[in-house]
């Protein structure tokens, strides 16, 4: 797949989301992995996976942040 198709798929999921009001991920780390999988520089899995750590690193901050 081709990084325009790739892009068209983003920009359509995006739309989707916006009109059903959820927000989508506005982490710079998130949008430049997005950068990387439209360029074709890493598959779909490894954007979820990396986007599954960030989440994951979130989840801990936040559970050590609570007194």
């Amino acid at each position: 797949m081709d990084s325009e198709k790739r892009l068209a798929i983003f920009e359509r999921a995006r739309s989707r989301a916006e009109a059903a009001g959820t927000p989508i991920e506005s982490d710079p780390q998130f949008t430049a992995w997005v950068g990387q999988w439209i360029q074709g520089e890493i598959d779909l899995n490894e954007l979820k996976h990396r986007y599954g750590e960030l989440l994951k690193d979130r989840a801990v901050l936040k559970r050590d942040a609570i007194p």
